[in-house]
């Protein structure tokens, strides 16, 4: 692969992304993800609509999530808040 092609993928990847964290919040979910402040397997960053991000566990049996810290990250400072202009100005 050329350097331009690995961009190309890159910008298309981010973009899938960004459309499916929109798409979730749309329907009242909120997307996780995982980074170095999971520090157990069954931890992740859950991305809330409104900026802010939570720290949650995942129990495998119930299948459900367990919020272990809310607001890790405050309200518009989280990773993906750069998307809340997007999710904002989105269709009902």
């Amino acid at each position: 692969m050329s350097t331009d092609e690995i961009k190309q993928l890159r910008q298309a990847s981010q973009e899938r992304i960004e459309a499916i964290y929109i798409d979730a919040w749309e329907k009242g979910v909120s997307p996780r993800y995982r980074d170095a402040r999971c520090k157990k397997s069954n931890h992740f960053i859950s991305a809330n609509p409104d900026g802010s991000e939570d720290l949650v566990a995942l129990d495998m049996e119930n299948e459900s999530f367990t919020i272990l810290q809310k607001n890790i990250t405050p309200r518009g400072k989280g990773y993906f808040s750069y998307l809340l202009n997007h999710y904002e100005d989105a269709p009902s």
